[in-house]
């Protein structure tokens, strides 16, 4: 009969990169708020590995006990600085970032120990290990063990144990275990081994993955080969998980969800359609390591959304072709353009949709990290962008050896942008963080003062996209209306006016609206077009609502030539735009903003507007509109009749 055994199982202390949230101007924030929104997976932590490992040696009929010293309840309680690490690039730069320790302290770890060890110590204590770059913790965790236990066998396993098995072997672990546990890999997450009720479940459904990324490790640590779960057994989990434990969050912490999804994934949704969702209708699915789109068809879009997913995340990395050839990346955008717009069909907002896109790679250029976030937030969904880190044993690892040389593990840190360089400094690298979860481009361009670097670039790229362009200002009127009172009024003057009407800058979603409030009917030029010149018609009014005020790229010149061809004689022309003093004012356009000047709407000197106005038409009359700020009144809007 095999001798009963007493096990511990550890997940360690996370050692991680802070990147300074102040660095735009922002308000310094505690070390908790920090972390927490710099979004670490540590946030919700439990090692889903240890718990399947706990559920199969108690099935054996050992004891077991789990010490989590990432328990989610009190972890960001946990936190301290522990030294600066140098970024990439530092030699010209000079930037480094806060390293900082997460999770149960020590002394409370050793207290848990000797407690479980009271009657007998235990006879093995497995400890799992994060990214190669979180080592710290592991070899700290270790230590502590041998100092409470000198003689207990301690086994490393985990993402680091099997990628670097020597280094790992240094913490003064007895053995490291490569690879993957395949005997538990079967087993549900035991729960009962938590001293905390979680409220999400992570769901591991496969192993393996047939494709092979240069910058990816899953090939190296799960094989080629396919590995699929019994779909009973998954099925069984997550019904435990949501029934008996009220999760409503289900993880699926998955590379290849999608391979042969019509046969596996699409049941396993069927299941919470059918068996979950009509009696805890609040369950949310997710996704962190986002979906291939080019696996992603419209009856999948649809079961994903009936079982609850609220946000999708789909992986691009870049639209640059020559770097997704040199990755072996194998997906496009055009693939992701077409998921995209199935979503839509199917009524799925875009705002919902994030997209991953790599930065920080040896090589990549700012323009093509600008333009994939352009194209993406052309269709409407919200780039994160995902610094990059060499993994070892993969081939871009491999690739840039000598940019590596020298460097410990954890300097490889993501966050540290290991490969920063010139071209690509980390002063650039960890503004774009900020780009993360925003489907407002030109908001934020308004509301943050970014490196000029990266303003001279993504502002032309961001004024010529006409899609863009059309959401940002597009303007949706209820009862109240978004026109100032005034200008309102004057449109409701000029009905007196005979004859047709042309309205500039406003979509057809705001014509009836407009018509009913002034009882005219117009042609309308869509605010995006800029062919104004194109329209052969001559009109005898002209109402510009929001084109010339709303779109710096204009040529002025061009525009007024323009307008004055379109006007009758005798024919009146109003439009407003915004006085030069009114750009300082950014605070009205965008509260809160950090940025000195507006750099999104068209501002003209008074004396330069009364040339132009007087340039091209006969008569006119500018009435400004003041706005108060510190106890003055300044020029804010120009209204402008002009007649021709």
């Amino acid at each position: 009969m095999t001798k009963k055994k007493k096990y511990i199982l550890i997940e360690p202390p996370l050692y991680e990169v802070l990147v300074d949230y102040d660095i735009l101007g922002y308000e310094k924030k505690t070390l908790k708020e920090q972390y927490l929104s710099q979004e670490f997976s540590s946030h919700f932590s439990h090692s889903a590995g240890l718990l399947r490992i706990g559920a199969y040696l108690k099935d054996k009929g050992n004891e077991v006990h789990l010490i989590n010293c990432l328990d989610p309840t009190t972890a960001a309680e946990n936190i301290s600085i522990v030294k600066r690490l140098k970024c990439g690039n530092y030699g010209s730069e000079h930037i480094e970032h806060k390293q900082i320790r997460i999770g149960m302290p020590e002394k409370e770890i050793i207290n848990r120990l000797r407690k479980i060890g009271e009657e007998n110590e235990p006879d093995e204590i497995y400890v799992t290990s994060y990214m190669t770059y979180h080592y710290r913790g592991v070899y700290e965790i270790v230590d502590i063990i041998k100092r409470v236990f000198p003689k207990t066998k301690v086994i490393v396993g985990g993402i680091y144990a099997s990628l670097c098995p020597e280094h790992a072997l240094n913490s003064g672990a007895d053995e490291v275990h490569e690879g993957r546990f395949c005997e538990a890999e079967d087993y549900s997450a035991d729960y009962s081994l938590l001293d905390y009720k979680p409220d999400f479940v992570i769901v591991k459904m496969t192993r393996g993955c047939p494709n092979n990324c240069d910058y990816c490790a899953v090939h190296i640590l799960e094989g080629h080969k396919m590995y699929f779960r019994d779909i009973k057994l998954v099925c069984n989990e997550i019904k435990e998980k949501v029934f008996d434990y009220g999760v409503k969050n289900i993880y699926f912490w998955e590379s290849n969800i999608l391979i042969n999804s019509e046969n596996y994934f699409e049941k396993i949704l069927d299941f919470i359609i059918e068996e979950i969702i009509p009696h805890q209708k609040e369950v949310s699915l997710h996704f962190p390591e986002a979906m291939d789109p080019r696996l992603i068809y419209p009856r999948l879009i649809t079961k994903l959304k009936d079982a609850g997913t609220k946000e999708l995340i789909l992986s691009l990395e870049t639209i640059d072709e020559e770097m997704l050839q040199r990755l072996h990346r194998k997906t496009n955008f055009d693939d992701l353009k077409r998921v995209v717009e199935e979503c839509v069909k199917q009524g799925i907002d875009p705002k919902h949709i994030d997209v991953y896109i790599m930065i920080g790679l040896a090589d990549q250029s700012l323009d093509s990290i600008l333009m994939s976030c352009v194209r993406i937030w052309e269709l409407g969904c919200k780039p994160v962008l995902l610094p990059f880190t060499p993994i070892p044993k993969t081939k871009e690892f491999i690739r840039n050896e000598k940019l590596i040389a020298g460097k410990d593990l954890e300097e490889l840190h993501l966050y540290l942008f290991p490969f920063a360089s010139e071209k690509l400094p980390v002063r650039v690298l960890r503004q774009l963080l900020f780009f993360k979860n925003r489907d407002d481009p030109l908001r934020l361009i308004a509301s943050t003062k970014f490196d000029k670097e990266i303003e001279d670039k993504l502002i032309p790229m961001l004024l010529s996209s006409d899609k863009i362009m059309k959401r940002y200002y597009e303007m949706k009127f209820d009862e109240k209306g978004k026109i100032p009172d005034f200008f309102v009024k004057r449109w409701n003057m000029l009905r007196k006016f005979k004859g047709k009407c042309l309205e500039i800058g406003i979509l057809d979603n705001n014509k009836d609206w407009l018509s009913e409030r002034s009882g005219v009917n117009a042609d309308i030029i869509d605010f995006m077009d800029k062919n104004i010149e194109l329209n052969k018609e001559s009109y005898n009014t002209i109402f510009d609502v929001s084109f010339l005020s709303n779109r710096p790229d204009i040529d002025l010149d061009g525009y007024f030539s323009n307008i004055s061809s379109l006007l009758e004689n005798d024919g009146v022309f109003m439009f407003k735009i915004y006085s030069n003093e009114a750009a300082e004012l950014v605070e009205h356009f965008m509260p809160g903003t950090f940025r000195k000047r507006d750099v999104l709407h068209t501002f003209i000197p008074e004396q330069e507007l009364r040339l132009y106005v007087e340039k091209y038409f006969s008569d006119c009359e500018i009435k400004i509109h003041t706005k108060k700020f510190d106890d003055k009144n300044i020029p804010f809007i120009y209204e402008v009749v002009a007649k021709k």
